[in-house]
């Protein structure tokens, strides 16, 4: 085998193992820093060998579409949003994940915990807004929800200055429901549990009693929902981000 031969046959095993791996971590439910170095590997590898297989005028092209897209991702300004299409967005992605399986440290559809429910639903309803807003500077927000796990106590604490506090509560079942607006979240006193709020009374969380996403309206006679609790809101929902 010629020189030449070998080296496109790395090149091409390179490309399928870092493909591979991608997959693999794209539907992995469990989200952690291992898995999203290893997406971002598996991608990289990838694109890597894709372009040294390429001919002149392909690696050209790709690399001034990789410079465009990341460009694009670290310049674009942010726009204001359409915070009304943003909290309808979140509970849509929230309300869509009804009946997931409840996994710890899950954050798609193949399984998902209560943080990543509520984290989930914003990156989603953030890249949304990308296109229907024609806003691409919130793609750094996305990433950066994407990139940076987060425990329900850490979003208690804002989250990277992402969300803000809103009040305490002694019993979410004594909660009027106009205290909140659609979108908005909630973290046990105790940093355990969190949801996303859907208006009216709903919430909607990955319950791990329950083993599932569920939709539950006030009042009722689950657990979490007796407990003290703090009052969340997502900075880009209210303007009042950190940054």
């Amino acid at each position: 085998m010629s020189r030449a031969s070998k080296r496109r046959l790395l090149l091409v095993g390179l490309f399928v193992g870092g493909l591979a791996l991608w997959l693999v971590m794209t539907v992995t439910p469990v989200g952690n820093t291992f898995s999203r170095l290893g997406l971002l590997t598996g991608a990289g590898a990838a694109l890597v060998a894709l372009g040294l297989l390429a001919p002149p005028r392909g690696r050209v092209v790709l690399a001034g579409v990789l410079l465009a897209v990341m460009s694009v991702v670290a310049f674009a300004p942010a726009r204001p949003l359409d915070v009304a299409r943003v909290r309808a967005g979140v509970v849509k992605e929230a309300r869509g994940l009804a009946g997931t399986r409840y996994v710890w440290g899950g954050e798609n559809g193949l399984g998902i915990d209560c943080s990543g429910l509520v984290r989930n639903s914003l990156r989603h309803a953030l890249l949304e807004e990308v296109f229907a807003g024609a806003n691409p500077g919130l793609l750094r927000a996305v990433l950066e929800l994407w990139f940076f796990d987060a425990s329900a106590l850490a979003l208690k604490d804002g989250y990277r200055g992402l969300a803000r506090p809103l009040g305490t509560v002694e019993s979410l079942n004594a909660l009027p429901p106009s205290a909140l607006e659609p979108g908005d979240f909630m973290v046990t006193a105790n940093g355990v549990h969190t949801m996303v709020y859907a208006g009216d009374g709903e919430w909607l969380e990955a319950d791990p009693d329950v083993g599932r996403v569920i939709a539950v309206t006030t009042p009722t006679t689950n657990g979490w929902f007796t407990l003290p609790a703090a009052l969340m809101r997502w900075a880009v929902l209210d303007g009042a981000s950190s940054r």
